[in-house]
C-alpha cells in the first residue's frame, strides 16, 4: 500500500508541475505587457489569474499569492509563497527576480520576457527529448522480447537440454543470476528514462 501511494503522490505531484508549466509562459507575457504599460507590478500580479480557467495551478497559485497580500503579508513573504507548493525549477527564479526588481527599482519585463525564452527552450528540450525517451523504453523492451524468444526457441528445440539446465545445481544458478540481471538492467533503464521537469 505504501508504494502504491507513494507511487500516486509522485504522479500527482509531476501532474501539478505540468499543468503549472502550461500556463506559466503565457503568465509571463502577459505580465509583462500589463507592467510594460505603466501598472504596477504586484497590482499586474494579483490580476493575472482572470485570465486562466478555474482548473489551473497557475490560477490557484495566484489567488493564494493575491489572497496573502490582501491580508497584509508582507509583500515578499507573498511573493515567496507563490507556488511554493509546486515542484517546478523556474518559480524560484522567478520570485527571486521579482523581489529583487522591486527593491532595486529595475525593469521587470525585460527579465520576464527572458525568463519566457528560457521557459519555452526548456519546453522545446524537453519535447525532443521524449522521442529519445521513447526510443530508449522500446530498446529495453526488445531486449526483454529477445530474450524471452531465445529462451523459448532453446525450449522448443531441445527440451532436454533446457530441463537438465534447471535440475543441474550450477544450471539453474547461472540462469537466475541471468534472468535477475537482465530484470534489474531494464528496471533501470525505464528507471532512468521517466520524464522529469
Amino acid at each position: 500500500p505504501f508504494i502504491f501511494e507513494y507511487t500516486a503522490l509522485s504522479r500527482s505531484v509531476y501532474q501539478r508541475a505540468v499543468s503549472f508549466e502550461h500556463d506559466y509562459p503565457a503568465f509571463l507575457l502577459s505580465l509583462a505587457s500589463a507592467i510594460r504599460t505603466g501598472l504596477d507590478p504586484v497590482v499586474a500580479l494579483c490580476r493575472a489569474h482572470e485570465l486562466f480557467d478555474e482548473k489551473s495551478e497557475l490560477k490557484k497559485e495566484l489567488v493564494k499569492t493575491k489572497e496573502n497580500i490582501e491580508r497584509g503579508m508582507q509583500e515578499e513573504d507573498a511573493l515567496r509563497s507563490f507556488g511554493s507548493t509546486i515542484r517546478h525549477p523556474d518559480i524560484n527564479l522567478f520570485c527571486t527576480a521579482f523581489i529583487l526588481s522591486r527593491k532595486q527599482g529595475s525593469s521587470l519585463s525585460q527579465c520576464l520576457q527572458r525568463l519566457v525564452r528560457v521557459t519555452r527552450q526548456r519546453q522545446s528540450f524537453r519535447r525532443k527529448m521524449a522521442s529519445a525517451i521513447a526510443m530508449q523504453k522500446l530498446s529495453a523492451l526488445g531486449i526483454a522480447g529477445c530474450a524471452l524468444a531465445i529462451a523459448l526457441f532453446q525450449f522448443v528445440t531441445n527440451p532436454t537440454a533446457f530441463k537438465q539446465a534447471f535440475e543441474h545445481p550450477v544450471g539453474i544458478r547461472f540462469l537466475t543470476a541471468g534472468i535477475v540481471l537482465m530484470a534489474t538492467g531494464i528496471f533501470w533503464m525505464l528507471r532512468i528514462a521517466r520524464r522529469k521537469l
